[in-house]
């Protein structure tokens, strides 16, 4: 990834599981050979934790022009499938926290 990382919350660095993802998810991206392959699921895992174990902490804003976050947000919300969305749409948002605009806006 060539942009910028952006400064992981401070809190982040407080939970181990956060903390040890993050790490490994950083280390990963530097290295071009295991970049597509590990951080995709290394960010996967950390922004499921994040949405599962912190998710008072997932911005609720949806970004502007994002069309996953418009889909995400479609169904409603006391359906199954509502509240599926409700999470993916968590794991969604939590990626701003720790990757680049265009990583976290792709997946």
């Amino acid at each position: 990834m060539t942009e910028n990382w952006p400064a992981a919350p401070l809190w982040m660095f407080a939970c181990d599981t956060c903390a040890r993802l993050y790490g490994r998810l950083r280390w990963a991206s530097a290295d071009q050979v295991w970049e597509m392959i590990d951080s995709d699921l290394l960010a996967l895992r950390l922004a499921q934790h994040i949405a599962r174990d912190h998710y008072r902490r997932v911005p609720s804003a949806r970004h502007p022009g994002c069309w996953l976050c418009d889909h995400y947000d479609r169904d409603e919300p006391e359906s199954e499938l509502g509240q599926a969305m409700t999470v993916l749409g968590r794991e969604h948002r939590a990626r701003i926290l720790f990757l680049p605009t265009l990583a976290a806006l792709a997946g």
